[in-house]
């Protein structure tokens, strides 16, 4: 077709195809850097790791963008790259400082860990082993948790029984959610509480820039997800808008839109 018979989807294509060739070339410089300067194995392998997450995220979420019939696929294999990037996270950071027995050792000598609101309630968390293990498994059970939800979200979208957007409760989608939410918010709190007991430790490699870059990619993209689903349900997305411009069903222009956002977003990321 030429550009006069283009629709909304061939304009989406074309222009978030531009911002993934951007975040592709960022990413590709900084590994090149890091693969030509770093001479520490351990911390480059788990940074080039965390480094990908860009290009393979505006890939995918271009490649459902251009296929959208089948972006619920390409959605899955994101977030399983998602639970790689959080334990590769905790691997870099358990590096940077010597190992989970050199960092237990280290946490004994400071005071106890307390919670934060509104967790404030609980007994603090023993300083060493035992908030090194708590914290530790309270960001890793994200990883699992990830993996088991996607693989049941596969399983009911073959069944017929995962609908993005249904809140009804007669979807699977809404219950996936929900433990996914439940254990991300989690995860999030005790990687705060991470970086709280070994922010000094980590001061020399900015923990607060890393820390924060990857919870807005893993956490603000599944609240975008959300935010767009709630759209769709109070009809804010419909297809019927865009009658004669785009040839997508509603659900298929919900994931284009969020498909084409973080293809956008990850230039900035």
């Amino acid at each position: 077709r030429t550009m006069a018979d283009w629709g909304l989807e061939d304009w989406a294509r074309v222009i978030s195809g531009g911002f993934v060739a951007m975040a592709c070339a960022l990413s590709s410089h900084q590994i090149r850097q890091h693969l030509l300067h770093s001479r520490q194995r351990a911390l480059r392998n788990y940074t080039v790791r965390i480094l990908l997450m860009v290009p393979i995220y505006a890939t995918q979420a271009w490649l459902g963008l251009r296929f959208i019939e089948a972006s619920f696929a390409f959605t899955c294999m994101r977030e399983l790259y998602e639970a790689l990037v959080i334990f590769t996270f905790m691997q870099f950071l358990l590096a940077y400082l010597g190992g989970p027995a050199s960092l237990a050792r280290k946490l004994a000598k400071k005071g106890d860990v307390k919670h934060l609101a509104p967790m404030c309630h609980l007994q603090p968390w023993t300083a060493g082993p035992v908030f090194l293990r708590n914290t530790m498994f309270g960001a890793l059970q994200y990883v699992p948790v990830m993996v088991l939800t996607t693989c049941v979200a596969i399983v009911a979208w073959l069944a017929g029984l995962y609908t993005p957007g249904d809140f009804s409760g007669t979807s699977v989608w809404l219950y996936v959610v929900v433990v996914k939410n439940l254990s991300q918010m989690w995860a999030l709190y005790c990687l705060v509480l991470f970086y709280r007991g070994t922010h000094k430790m980590l001061k020399d490699i900015r923990p607060l820039a890393k820390f924060v870059c990857i919870k807005l990619i893993v956490f603000f993209t599944f609240w975008q997800s959300l935010a767009i689903a709630g759209l769709v349900r109070v009809d804010v997305i419909d297809a019927a808008k865009f009658e004669g411009t785009i040839e997508w069903t509603t659900p298929e222009v919900a994931a284009g839109i969020q498909d084409f956002i973080i293809c956008v977003e990850m230039v900035f990321f």
